[in-house]
């Protein structure tokens, strides 16, 4: 939707309470890991050297229960033991943490106590070791262990509309249950459009998908954005692109769609 849209908070939680760490197993599990793609084995991958925030590390690879999402230890003990990596001095612990990104989150594979004690001194970034793990679903920073279920539905939407990279991060819905409908919306343009496919159970190609999503779903939501600003000045929290096309297939008979302005992408054929 371009500078002006501002999304509001994905997580349904909320963060009255800090949960626990998120695990890589389960986050990647429930995004899907993308075919085909080096770095989607969990024990290999090109390591890329960067200095990384710290408040998008929020899980571990494989140390479940012992850090809350803020690396607070959750054990005496293990606070304890950060509490004495703190006297050792920056020879020990400045060393780069080795971490596995998804999406926007990363996860801790060692130098768990070394990101504790950078939370608790209030640093702003780390030096890491990262490498990447490609997931069919986006991994939004502010994602929590109660959007998974969303984040599944999303997952299987795009198992059958494959839509690119920059069309994940405006695709989230407020009722995941939304999605059955925008694939189903997805496929009729797909067809009427002429994108066609010969097997009647076949997955959307990504040229079709980014067709639909380019040439369908963000020019009517930056109407319906337009028109929505005209009467509110406030942009905070305002709809999803997604949300934004679903609620014109929501609309009652007698509520026509509005017009949409094609733009300069649809100026040639497509089909």
């Amino acid at each position: 939707m371009g500078k002006s849209w501002v999304p509001r908070p994905w997580s349904r939680l909320g963060r009255s309470a800090v949960e626990a760490a998120l695990m890589l197993d389960e986050v990647v599990t429930t995004l899907g890991r993308c075919e085909l793609d080096p770095s989607t084995r969990l024990h290999t991958g090109h390591r890329l050297a960067a200095t990384v925030p710290i408040e998008q590390i929020v899980g571990s690879v494989a140390r479940h229960g012992d850090f809350d999402r803020d690396f607070t230890p959750r054990r005496r003990e293990l606070r304890e033991r950060r509490d004495h990596l703190a006297t050792l001095g920056p020879a020990v612990t400045a060393t780069a943490v080795a971490l596995v990104r998804v999406g926007e989150l990363y996860f801790v594979e060692d130098g768990h106590h070394r990101v504790s004690l950078a939370r608790a001194r209030g640093q702003l970034a780390l030096d890491a070791s990262v490498r990447s793990i490609c997931t069919v679903a986006w991994a939004c920073a502010c994602l929590t262990r109660g959007d998974l279920a969303d984040k599944a539905a999303e997952r299987d939407f795009l198992a059958e509309v494959p839509l690119p990279d920059p069309a994940l991060r405006q695709l989230w819905l407020d009722d995941p249950a939304g999605y059955g409908r925008l694939a189903d919306a997805a496929r009729a343009w797909s067809d009427h459009a002429g994108h066609t496919c010969p097997d009647p159970d076949c997955v959307m190609d990504t040229a079709a998908a980014a067709a639909w999503w380019d040439l369908e779903v963000l020019p009517l939501a930056r109407v319906l954005a337009d028109l929505a600003r005209g009467r509110d000045t406030d942009t905070t929290g305002e709809p999803s692109p997604a949300d934004r096309y679903l609620s014109t297939l929501s609309a009652p008979a007698s509520e026509p769609r509005p017009n949409r302005d094609p733009g300069p992408a649809e100026a040639g054929d497509h089909t």
